[in-house]
């Protein structure tokens, strides 16, 4: 027992030898690619998505006397389901012929009422999944045919 305590003793008197710590390459590390399939969008960023699209000057348009037209509400209302019919009918011919089209291109050659109108009638149609509308990088609003489409 004297002799293994005297050993250690004589053991901790040496020197004892670095061993150099074999270096490892680290990769970086790779990110997956980020998807932006189901970006949650606010009203809020609609309602300025929908001022972006009507705030843009249109030259092919003449400034003459723009009438002011009466919204009758009550109309619009009760012929709401008609109306998103037709107009589904409509952006299903242009989808199934393009493929995607912008908010810019639905929206162009209608006036201002029509505009606020059909902005209205995609977020119905949306709703119920018939088409899907999604914001790429460009800022550009695109519309497509959605999974319930029929």
């Amino acid at each position: 027992m004297h002799r293994m305590k005297t050993e250690r003793l004589l053991d901790a008197d040496e020197v004892p030898v670095i061993k150099q710590k074999q270096e490892y390459f680290v990769p970086p590390p790779i990110f997956p690619p980020l998807r932006g399939e189901f970006v949650t969008t606010t009203i809020l960023e609609l309602i300025d998505a929908l001022k972006r699209v009507l705030s843009e000057p249109q030259p092919q348009r003449k400034q003459d006397n723009i009438e002011q037209q009466q919204l009758n509400i009550e109309d619009f209302i009760i012929k709401i389901e008609e109306r998103v019919e037709e107009f589904y009918n409509f952006i299903k011919g242009v989808l199934e012929s393009k493929g995607i089209v912008t908010l810019e291109e639905i929206m162009s050659g209608v006036d201002r009422l029509e505009a606020v109108r059909r902005f209205i009638l995609l977020l119905f149609i949306a709703s119920r999944g018939m088409i899907t509308i999604i914001e790429n990088d460009d800022g550009k609003v695109l519309i497509s045919l959605g999974e319930t489409h029929g």
